[in-house]
């Protein structure tokens, strides 16, 4: 009786392992369709602002981050002022994307 007990938690726990590596796989791939389709929307300008890094922000940065030309910042001090970047690039940029903080 133990036995039959012992093994069916191990079927269940391979059948539970197996359906969520099933599901992360649905995920991942939902992921890189997005990724793909946001890729493809992107010029090469934003792609390279993509990887692009600042080291501290003012107003003439916040027009670059308007047009996708920043991917990241450093030295940004505050959550007002990483929020009011953040917004910026989230809300009024072309594609939406957020930053990057270190």
């Amino acid at each position: 009786m133990k036995l039959q007990k012992a093994f069916f938690i191990i079927f269940i726990m391979v059948v539970s392992a197996t359906l969520l590596a099933t599901l992360a796989c649905v995920q991942e791939g939902e992921v890189y369709q997005k990724v793909d389709a946001l890729l493809t929307k992107m010029t090469l300008e934003e792609k390279i602002g993509q990887m692009t890094q600042y080291s501290g922000f003012n107003e003439e940065r916040a027009q670059w981050v308007r047009e996708g030309k920043i991917g990241s910042f450093l030295n940004v001090h505050g959550a007002e002022q990483t929020n009011k970047i953040q917004k910026i690039a989230k809300e009024e940029s072309r594609l939406g994307i957020p930053l990057i903080f270190g």
